[in-house]
C-alpha cells in the first residue's frame, strides 16, 4: 500500500517488481487531503483534522479484509514525505493490522519539522499543517506525533532518508529511528549522505530499491527481519553497507574453514549453495567479513 499526493492510473515502473516478482498487490489510496478532487477535499486533513486522513487507511484495511484475493495478514504500508508521516501514523494507530512499514523522508513530529525545515518553505507549510507558534496547535502536534507515540509501533520499519534534505531534515528520521530502537523495534535505516528529498542518483536509487525489496521479502512475505535492530544501519557510499546477524550454521562454517575476507562472487556462491542466508545479488566489488566478536557479517564496498 503506497501513500502519495494523488494516485492515478499510470505506469508502475519499478513497482511492477512487487506484483510480477513477489506476487504483492499494490494499492494506491486517495485519502482525505489528496489533490485532484477539489479544494474542499484537499483541505479535509488540514491543521487539527490531520488524523482524519489516517482513519481512511483504517477504512482501507477494513476493505482489504473483505477481499478474497488479498491477505489482510500481510499488509505493508509505504509512503514518502507527507506520505512518510502517514506511514508512521498508520504504524501507530494500526500496528496490529499491518506486517511492516516503509517510511521515506517522512515527518515524525510536525513541531520539530516546522522548526527545522528550511525557512523559505516554513510559512507555506504552516498554512496546511498548522502554526507551531500557536500553543494549542503545538500541543496537538506533540500529542499526535508518531515520535511521541512510538511505543504503539510494534512492527518492523524501514526508514529511508537523504542526508541533505532541505524539506524534511534528516533529524526527523533519526529521532524516530533512535526512539524505536530504544524500544527494541526492528528498524532498518538507509541514509544517503549525498541525497536530498528523495534519492536521485541512480546508484543510490537502485540500492534503495534493492533494500526495499529485501525488506518486503523478509518482513512482509517472510518470517521476520533479516537483521537485528542494533545492526540494521545502511549507509550509502560509505564503507559498511549493512550488517547481518549470522545464523549459527554459518558461524560454524566460518569457524571450520577459518577464512577471512572473500570476494563477492565467491561468498555468494557458498551462501547460495548452503542455502543458509538470503541476500540480494549485489554489485561486484562487495566483500564479506565475519566479525566473531559481534557475531556479525559485515558487507563492505570500497569508497567511490
Amino acid at each position: 500500500m503506497r501513500l502519495a499526493c494523488q494516485s492515478r492510473s499510470r505506469f508502475l515502473a519499478r513497482d511492477n517488481c512487487y506484483l510480477n516478482e513477489l506476487g504483492v498487490a499494490v494499492i494506491l489510496p486517495n485519502v482525505r487531503g489528496s489533490t485532484g478532487f477539489g479544494k474542499s477535499f484537499h483541505q479535509l486533513d488540514n491543521g487539527l483534522r490531520r488524523e482524519d486522513a489516517v482513519k481512511d487507511i483504517g477504512a482501507l484495511l477494513d476493505w482489504i479484509a473483505q477481499q478474497p484475493r488479498l491477505d489482510a495478514d500481510r499488509v505493508m504500508i509505504m509512503g514518502g514525505s507527507y506520505g512518510g508521516y502517514m506511514t508512521l501514523a498508520t504504524a501507530v494507530h494500526y500496528s496490529a493490522r499491518i506486517r511492516c512499514a516503509v517510511d521515506v523522508v517522512g515527518i515524525s513530529n510536525f513541531h520539530t519539522f516546522l522548526k527545522n525545515t528550511e525557512s523559505y518553505r516554513r510559512d507555506l507549510r504552516r498554512v496546511e499543517y498548522g502554526d507551531e507558534r500557536d500553543l494549542h496547535m503545538r500541543e496537538f502536534f506533540e500529542r499526535t506525533a508518531p515520535l511521541n507515540n512510538a511505543a504503539k509501533i510494534t512492527k518492523p520499519l524501514l526508514v529511508v532518508q537523504g542526508g541533505n534534505d532541505p524539506r524534511v531534515p534528516a533529524s526527523e528520521s533519526e529521532q524516530m529511528v533512535a526512539k524505536l530502537r530504544a524500544a527494541g523495534v526492528p528498524v532498518w535505516y538507509l541514509l544517503a549522505k549525498d541525497e536530498g528529498h528523495g534519492f536521485r542518483r541512480k546508484a543510490n536509487a537502485d540500492f534503495q530499491f534493492y533494500a526495499m525489496v529485501l525488506f518486503a521479502q523478509r518482513c512482509l512475505l517472510g518470517d521476520g527481519p533479516l537483521v537485528t535492530p542494533a545492526n540494521a544501519h545502511f549507509t550509502v557510499r560509505e564503507r559498511i553497507v549493512f550488517e547481518v546477524q549470522v545464523p549459527e550454521s554459518l558461524k560454524l562454517y566460518k569457524a571450520t574453514h577459518g577464512r577471512g575476507p572473500q570476494t563477492h562472487a565467491e561468498f555468494m556462491k557458498e551462501i547460495v549453495a548452503a542455502n543458509q542466508i538470503r541476500l540480494l545479488q549485489l554489485q561486484d566489488g562487495m566483500r564479506y567479513v565475519y566479525d566473531p566478536k559481534t557475531e556479525t557479517l559485515l558487507v563492505e564496498r570500497p569508497r567511490p
